[in-house]
């Protein structure tokens, strides 16, 4: 989560993944201040925004967040936030900056794309 400027994200019991680990490394090298604490629900309401990080998807801003009842699916009731991003604001900033560190660390394979290719 993102607080005042600020990423929170826990400090450990959590995957240590490439991206999160490229992502700490962007805050730092960009000066965007880090606390290694889980953010808390119960203050989501001052929460800027939030994201996940992966592999596969490497940084993605959460639109919505919901909390359904134990055992329950979740439904439009349990919504109990939801974020429309700013291009300048912190959350996309990141998502940039991860894309950018990935992008300069990348070797192009030279295998054309799957659009490329149906257009032969």
């Amino acid at each position: 989560a993102v607080i005042d400027g600020v990423l929170w994200t826990a400090g450990d019991g959590v995957l240590e993944g490439t991206v999160r680990r490229l992502t700490l490394e962007v805050c730092e090298k960009h000066g965007i201040p880090v606390t290694l604490k889980p953010p808390s629900l119960s203050d989501i309401k001052d929460w800027e925004g939030c994201f996940i990080s992966s592999t596969s998807r490497l940084l993605l801003p959460v639109d919505e967040i919901y909390v359904p009842q134990p055992t329950e699916p979740s439904k439009e009731g349990d919504k109990v936030m939801e974020w429309n991003y700013k291009d300048d604001g912190i959350v996309r900033k990141l998502e940039r900056l991860v894309k950018e560190e990935i992008r300069a660390h990348s070797t192009e394979m030279g295998i054309p794309t799957l659009t490329e290719s149906l257009e032969k």
